[in-house]
């Protein structure tokens, strides 16, 4: 139980001055409170949180935030905002709090997961100011403070700035750990240095990711507005899904980004902590667009979310708000916004043209800038003035009633009152206006439009823009719309022929935009449809050539570059690719359909890319459709090249039948050697024969040693070619094989085998270093983990499972859950095996972590998308809940029951026999347990679990796992006839095989 002192005698005055503003969040507090009023109804569920969460929360904080002299500005929602005089007293303060939610928790339906607070602070000076009653603040310090507190994904811990840490005399117990500068969402004018303050000996640094940012490509000051964002905000708040609608040019993105940047500082309900941006310009060009851009927004690959089902899976509870932005590309989705938008934890903020018409929906409408009225006073004119001041200072307008026809011409459109004010120091306002109202006459005329009608005023000033730049320029606009998602100037000049020069000249003209902090151009959507229409057919085909040859040519380099020697060049290289996926998509694409050659280029550069990224499908659908358009006479090369790479493909595919897809895999490879042999192609022999020993030892049937030793023999013989003079890359690679061959092999000296195995994987980091080949070296230090892993069974465990545990923390420096979903993924899981069996420390601590880890890597591992990974890691989880020393027994083991059993939804006896057999062994454990204080049914589960981990043992030759189990099945089946025999000794579940990826 948590005690504080009370001070309620006393009165706490708001502090001035320097301040140190703390925030707290509880976490995950949206997804709670939606799970609840979605049980319950909206008013019982609310009841229901405010009286088992919400309340013992409040309490909890309230207590210390007395005890420490701490002055309550407000709460906000599920948050508090509480200041302080002293920064050493904001952090006992927050340290208190977290070390008093661990050991005496808020416990919510899942005992493993109590209430978490999130806890951030900054110290700076700040304004005292009065607000309906209230004491309240202003200032930048109150920005910083709740940008810190919204770094963290997870509770438990305390981050501050490194103005709190240099001001804050501590005494011992409490280690400040410095991360550097870092980016805060909103705070613009400034890096701020993140500080995790680590209040108990055991904790370990760990330092936030830098949060994804929201679009800020605007150069201009933001002006007027607040009615609408003080509506949008309050309907954030109330409703699920908002709709900005709006007609184009009407400014609804920047609405709705000023919105979210500015969301924390409004009183009331806390939105979701983490906002995605979702841009669906050219999402329904492409097949599954909608899922694909959200998909990527999120920071998933098409593994991990390759379907709606899946994607819904992942947001669920994820407290997320996502901004789907130019949503009438795609309004055939509006069903499934709908259907998103109801997963607890999840609002969605749409910006479009039309209304999506559904229930819940909640519509912002916002109205183009009054231009009539008393003309000073209009937000129109004061954008305008703004914006043409900021051309020259000196500029001032001279003719009220000319302005009033300019911004009439605009239709108060932010869009094109930028356009215009660009060019006002240089035009006198009469002969401004009188050039716009031509331009609008002509359009109408032309076009057929009602004088009412936005569309003439778009077409009307995008032509007199236009029309205003020099001939380069113009000529150059147009083509640049050949680029998807946007563009840097080295590929502008070397696609469409537009120097720097022209780029700077189309951003001044506010034609195209510049984001400073990535390099990148880009055009807006409204201007992209414009200047569409003026590229001649003949032009935009070879403009597409040209994009199409370029950006493959790129991403052969790149890929080049991704597989040679050099940490720091493959991170640019993979940064490149990452930045123009759609360009290099729309040239692939391209490519497939006019020209093999080409097609053959890109294909075969792209599949380490792929790969890294999850992306296996479709590297399987790109190498079959290259496959399909060679031919074995016509160039035997070729077609060996693409079936060696068709056979990676089916390898590394992780869904569908795996067992097919090895036999495929293996198929392809033999295939390749029908060309590749070693005397002709010695290098590509050996490259093969190393590719199909992957595919033998990943064999998911058949005799686990047969097919082991049948790789081995694919490595050895690879070797031939591959030494360490010639190929030291490859030899790594090959030994590298090798180690993760010999750690699973099942026949001979256990031991010795990982003695060899941990030989071959030491021989590998020789080569493939941290600093010279990252991703090799990962990937090596988690199957030396794994080695020392399994080592721990035959020899000292509490020597290996530490050494083991030091292998997979090394490998998470490069493989984080962005850049390598699928790898950091197995590393949570491994470190999760090895805490559970660790046996120094602390075991309910161990346990704990274990815990912690598991449900990471299922943040990736779905049913669906990795099946098998997955059920490995619901088999740990089972492992986890029969290790637990508390609570319930009976329950807990009723839990691994329940987890085994999913498990057995993917391991079934034809396609994963061995794991199949072992999870029936694990369950056969959990019965026998069970059956010790509840004979009869569960006595009877576990033997027929024996009888079936018999079997399956035996299908893939583990003669000494079979006799054991069926040894215990017999066993069993004579006490079951002896009920006066004593009670059954409790067994533990088999541990789950780690995963080397």
């Amino acid at each position: 139980m948590h005690h504080s002192l009370s001070l309620s005698i006393l009165t706490i005055q708001a502090p001035t001055g320097t301040v140190t503003l703390m925030f707290t969040d509880i976490v995950g507090s949206t997804a709670l409170r939606d799970a609840l009023v979605a049980l319950h109804g909206e008013g019982e569920g609310n009841r229901v949180y405010g009286q088992r969460f919400l309340d013992p929360h409040n309490e909890r904080i309230r207590g210390f935030i007395e005890t420490h002299r701490g002055f309550e500005v407000k709460t906000i929602g599920d948050s508090f905002m509480v200041a302080f005089a002293q920064p050493e007293d904001a952090v006992r303060c927050a340290v208190d709090i977290q070390r008093s939610l661990r050991d005496a928790p808020i416990v919510t339906d899942d005992p493993l997961r109590p209430l978490a607070v999130r806890i951030g602070m900054h110290t700076g000076a700040v304004t005292l100011v009065e607000r309906d009653g209230r004491a309240d603040y202003d200032g930048h310090a109150v920005n910083i403070a709740a940008r810190v507190e919204s770094l963290m994904k997870g509770g438990e811990r305390v981050y501050c700035s490194g103005s709190t840490e240099s001001l804050a005399r501590m005494g011992p117990g409490i280690r400040f750990q410095n991360y550097g500068p870092y980016s805060l969402k909103g705070v613009l004018s400034e890096r701020v240095e993140i500080v995790d303050v680590l209040w108990d000996d055991a904790m370990k640094p760990a330092a936030p990711e830098q949060p994804p940012e929201l679009p800020y490509p605007w150069l201009t000051k933001w002006i007027g507005r607040e009615r609408e964002i003080a509506e949008l905000q309050a309907a954030l708040r109330t409703h699920k899904l908002v709709t900005l609608h709006g007609t184009g040019g009407v400014g609804k993105t920047r609405l709705a980004v000023e919105t979210l940047l500015a969301a924390e500082t409004f009183d009331g309900p806390r939105l979701p902590r983490d906002t995605v941006f979702v841009s669906l310009e050219g999402a329904n060009t492409v097949p599954d667009g909608f899922v694909s851009a959200v998909r990527k927004a999120l920071g998933l690959t098409e593994v991990d979310a390759p379907d709606l089902t899946a994607l819904c899976r992942k947001l669920r509870g994820s407290d997320k708000l996502l901004l789907l932005d130019n949503f009438e590309s795609v309004m055939a989705e509006t069903k499934t916004v709908s259907l998103i938008a109801a997963l607890p934890g999840v609002r969605i903020l749409v910006t479009g043209q039309q209304a999506l018409g559904v229930n819940g929906e909640r519509v912002v409408e916002l109205e183009p800038m009054v231009t009539e009225g008393n003309i000073t006073t209009l937000e129109s004119y004061r954008l305008f003035v703004g914006l043409a001041q900021r051309r020259d200072a000196r500029w001032q307008p001279d003719d009220s009633a000319a302005m009033r026809e300019v911004l009439t011409a605009t239709d108060g459109l932010p869009y094109l009152i930028e356009l215009v004010a660009t060019v006002a120091p240089k035009r006198v306002l009469r002969q401004l206006a009188d050039e716009l109202k031509t331009h609008v006459t002509t359009v109408q005329a032309r076009s057929g439009f009602a004088a009412a009608e936005r569309h003439a005023s778009v077409l009307a000033c995008l032509e007199w823009a236009s029309g205003l730049l020099p001939k380069q320029e113009r000529n150059a606009l147009p083509r640049l719309a050949i680029f998807a998602n946007g563009f840097n100037a080295e590929a502008a000049e070397a696609v469409t022929a537009t120097p720097l020069a022209s780029l700077d000249v189309l951003v001044d003209a506010s034609l195209i935009r510049f984001d400073r902090e990535t390099g990148r151009y880009s055009m807006l959507a409204t201007t992209s449809q414009f200047v569409n229409h003026v590229l001649a057919t003949d032009e935009r085909v070879r403009i597409s050539s040209e994009h199409a040859r370029w950006f493959i040519d790129r991403l052969v380099r790149a890929d080049r570059t991704l597989k040679a020697k050099g940490g720091e060049a493959q991170a640019l290289a993979r940064k490149w690719i990452d930045a123009d996926f759609q360009n290099i998509a729309q040239a692939v694409a391209w490519a497939e359909d006019k020209e093999r050659d080409l097609f053959e280029r890109a294909v075969a550069a792209f599949g380490m890319y792929l790969h890294q990224t999850c992306r296996f499908s479709e590297n399987v659908r790109l190498n079959e459709a290259l496959l399909s358009r060679l031919c074995l006479d016509a160039d035997p090369e070729a077609w060996a090249r693409a079936q060696n790479n068709l056979g990676v493909a089916f390898r590394d595919l992780p869904t569908g039948d795996r067992d097919r897809n090895s036999a495929k895999a293996i198929s392809c490879f033999e295939e390749a050697l029908r060309v590749r042999t070693e005397r002709d192609f010695p290098v590509e022999w050996s490259m093969t024969e190393h590719n199909l020993g992957i595919a033998y030892s990943n064999l998911p049937t058949g005799n686990q040693g047969g097919n082991l030793g049948k790789a081995i023999d694919c490595y050895q013989a690879a070797l031939q070619v591959r030494t360490k003079r010639d190929l030291p890359l490859e030899w790594a690679q090959t030994q590298y094989s090798l180690g993760n061959a010999y750690a699973e092999l099942p026949t001979g000296d256990r031991g010795d085998n990982l003695a060899r195995a941990i030989a071959f994987l030491e021989e590998a980091l020789l080569i493939m270093t941290e600093g010279d080949f990252p991703a090799d070296w990962a990937a090596t230090k988690n199957s030396l983990g794994l080695a020392f892993w399994r080592l721990a069974y035959v020899r000292d465990a509490s020597e290996n499972l530490p050494k083991a545990i030091l292998c997979f923390e090394a490998a998470l420096r490069v493989r984080t859950e962005h850049d390598s979903p699928a790898g950091w993924a197995a590393l949570q899981g491994n470190l999760g095996i090895a805490y559970s069996h660790l046996p120094v420390g602390d075991p309910t601590e161990n346990l704990t972590k274990a815990f912690v880890f598991n449900e990471a890597a299922l943040r990736v591992y779905t049913e669906q998308d990795f099946p098998e990974d997955w059920a490995g890691a619901q088999n740990n989880l089972a492992n986890i809940y029969t290790l637990l020393p508390g609570g319930d027994r009976e329950e807990n083991l009723a839990n691994a029951i329940r987890c085994l059993q999913a498990t057995l939804r993917v391991r079934n006896e034809h396609n994963s026999p061995a794991a199949w057999a072992q999870t029936q062994n694990n369950l056969g454990n959990a019965y026998e347990e069970l059956a010790a204080g509840k004979p009869g049914y569960n006595l009877q589960e576990a033997i027929a679990c024996f009888e079936s981990a018999a079997r399956g043992y035996l299908a893939v030759g583990l003669m000494d796992r079979a006799k054991v189990a069926r040894q215990r099945a017999a066993a069993l089946v004579i006490h079951s006839q002896s009920p006066s025999e004593p009670r059954l000794k409790a067994k533990l579940p088999a541990r789950r095989k780690p995963r080397r990826r």
